[in-house]
């Protein structure tokens, strides 16, 4: 095992390279301790990497490298400051849970915080419960509800352009002409929603990433769906009549008993999706000329 020594502002850690790398391989520390290409580092007398920063702190960070946990009695704010230092994302997102786990939000809650927000503030909703609540037809753009349970909501004919649904929970929520262009929503669960006449499609040419997630008996009878990335989601039962789905990416997708009735399918990526019994009448482009690639 490849063990290495840190001095953090005169407190001396030792640890692994795994444990500096592997959590977080996009962070500060792990590029200064990549075997492929280290960031180089000044070292002390005694060989220990030097970083100068507030060695008490660093104590936190290390502990949710190891055990992916925030662990310890310091205050939040400065082991913030330093996960921003550290590029620790993901831990900045495990701090954004823990802090609102238990909240939750009225509608005029929700009204109140958009309209008191600056235009130029990120407003995030991460990880807050939201379950049946009436957001409909409310400017929800550019919003991160990361990691939010927002099951049951009622988004009818909200805008929800360029927000962050990240592995939120909007199970039997209502999304029937909704906003959703450039909306990041990978492994996001949409299961039994129902999304009628949805508009994806971003005038600028930006496309909305559903990647990986759950549309499982979802209904999107109608929506315009121009360029949505739907890589490796479940679609299975999926309502998808009569949609618009130019180039939409359906790689490695299981399609199983979708309904493409009426719709436009041309030039879909279609590699490695699973169509077994999907039903595809009256389609505007037949399913064998679209594109495979």
């Amino acid at each position: 095992m490849d063990w290495v020594t840190l001095n953090v502002g005169g407190v001396i850690y030792k640890t692994t390279r795994l444990t500096l790398t592997n959590r977080e391989p996009a962070s500060m520390l792990a590029r200064m301790f990549s075997t492929d290409q280290p960031i180089p580092s000044v070292r002390d007398e005694h060989g220990a990497y030097l970083i100068d920063r507030d060695g008490g702190y660093f104590r936190a960070i290390l502990n949710y490298l190891r055990h992916g946990k925030l662990v310890g009695d310091q205050s939040i704010t400065g082991i913030i400051e330093e996960a921003k230092f550290y590029g620790l994302q993901g831990m900045l997102d495990l701090i954004d849970m823990e802090e609102t786990k238990d909240t939750s939000l009225t509608r005029i809650d929700v009204i109140t915080l958009i309209a008191g927000a600056p235009s130029s503030a990120e407003l995030r909703f991460q990880g807050i419960d939201l379950t049946g609540l009436n957001l409909s037809k409310l400017d929800l753009r550019n919003i991160n509800f990361k990691y939010a349970c927002l099951r049951g909501c009622n988004l009818t004919n909200a805008d929800l352009s360029n927000c962050c649904l990240e592995r939120a929970d909007l199970q039997n929520a209502t999304l029937d002409g909704a906003k959703l262009p450039c909306v990041l929503a990978r492994n996001v669960n949409l299961e039994g929603a129902s999304m009628k006449q949805c508009n994806f499609v971003d005038p600028n040419g930006g496309h909305a990433n559903f990647e990986g997630a759950n549309l499982k008996g979802a209904n999107l009878e109608g929506s315009s769906m121009e360029g949505l990335i739907l890589r490796a989601a479940n679609l299975k039962h999926t309502n998808l009549r009569h949609c618009i789905m130019t180039g939409v990416n359906m790689a490695a997708a299981n399609c199983e008993a979708c309904d493409f009735t009426g719709s436009n399918l041309h030039n879909i990526n279609i590699r490695g999706a699973n169509l077994d019994e999907a039903v595809l009448n009256e389609v505007i482009t037949p399913l064998h000329m679209a594109q495979i690639i």
